[in-house]
């Protein structure tokens, strides 16, 4: 046994996890990953990793009586990490079962892991519908400071503008405007948003520490800044967002 806590072990194998035809295999320690929950009300995922074998196929199920009795969602799908199943509607809470078919050896040979766990249904917050709805996952937030349509804008100033994440919207920002004596921004938070917080800032250099907060005129979701127009030959404006 080698000092790690593996096992080795020598054999003519066809087949050890994902390799084939070996003499020799390391069995290590990793852990077994294994994670059933329901999203939003309408999807399952099953996430699975480390030691748990790959699966061939996946099931999924419901209880409402603590497991007396299971009623079938249907066939999972692979995801992202393990599987899922979407387009379903769950009950407020209850049991939630995953069933899934291992391949063991080149032969027809099977085992089944089942893996069940309470939940209690929740809606999705206002982000959460948008990533899922453009991105497929509610609940992955690095998706946030990503920009999909590469347009210079990340997703999350997309959410809380209003904009569309699929699209060059670099032209749709809210602009600033020359009213007398000052630069003025404004722009209606959209419904949704209303977790988001705004500021702004200026600067005439664009130096990491040459930038000045903006007044604040905002009253509730109408968003409005304004900045002095000053002397200098050009001032920097830059928005910022963020989801406490």
């Amino acid at each position: 046994m080698p000092p790690d806590g593996g096992l080795l072990i020598g054999g003519n194998f066809s087949g050890v996890g994902n390799r084939g035809g070996m003499n020799f295999a390391k069995l290590g320690k990793d852990e077994l990953v294994s994670e059933v929950e329901a999203i939003g009300g309408a999807k399952v995922r099953w996430t699975t990793g480390g030691a748990l074998t790959e699966m061939h196929s996946t099931t999924f199920e419901f209880s409402t009586n603590e497991g007396t009795s299971w009623s079938n969602l249907g066939e999972g799908t692979r995801v992202a990490g393990g599987w899922g199943l979407q387009g379903i509607s769950l009950p407020p809470s209850g049991l939630l079962r995953a069933r899934g078919t291992q391949i063991l050896t080149s032969r027809v040979s099977a085992s089944q892991t089942i893996e069940a766990a309470p939940f209690t249904r929740r809606d999705f917050t206002s982000l959460e519908a948008w990533r899922d709805e453009h991105f497929d996952d509610a609940f992955d937030s690095s998706v946030d400071l990503l920009d999909a349509d590469h347009d210079g804008l990340k997703n999350l100033v997309e959410f809380a503008l209003g904009l569309p994440p699929h699209s060059d919207s670099s032209g749709m920002l809210p602009p600033w405007i020359q009213s007398g004596d000052h630069y003025t921004m404004g722009f209606t938070r959209p419904a949704g948003a209303a977790n988001i917080t705004y500021s702004a800032e200026w600067s005439e250099t664009m130096r990491d520490d040459d930038w000045h907060p903006a007044e604040d005129l905002s009253a509730g979701d109408a968003k409005s800044f304004r900045v002095p127009v000053g002397t200098e030959e050009r001032k920097f404006f830059r928005l910022r967002v963020a989801n406490p």
